[in-house]
């Protein structure tokens, strides 16, 4: 039943792998067709900064929202 288990005794990552992995990406060589247009190069650029940007305004502190208008029952964040 057990017979085809093989144990593999390897080594975890490092805790640091992640930005090694970081490093590695943003040190690349940035390869772009001669015939690629604008969008090829900025529409990575766009989305990238689209997801820094769009979590902004979710509220991290604890701060009191203001009581909700359409069913009168305070939005409290637990």
């Amino acid at each position: 039943m057990f017979g085809d288990i093989v144990l593999q005794c390897g080594q975890n990552p490092s805790i640091f792998q992640p930005y090694w992995d970081i490093w590695k990406l943003f040190h690349k060589t940035l390869l772009i067709p001669e015939s690629a247009s604008w969008v090829f190069f900025w529409a990575p650029v766009v989305a990238f900064t689209a997801m820094l940007i769009v979590p902004m305004p979710i509220p991290v502190t604890n701060f009191p929202l203001p009581p909700c208008p359409i069913s009168g029952i305070s939005s409290v964040a637990a």
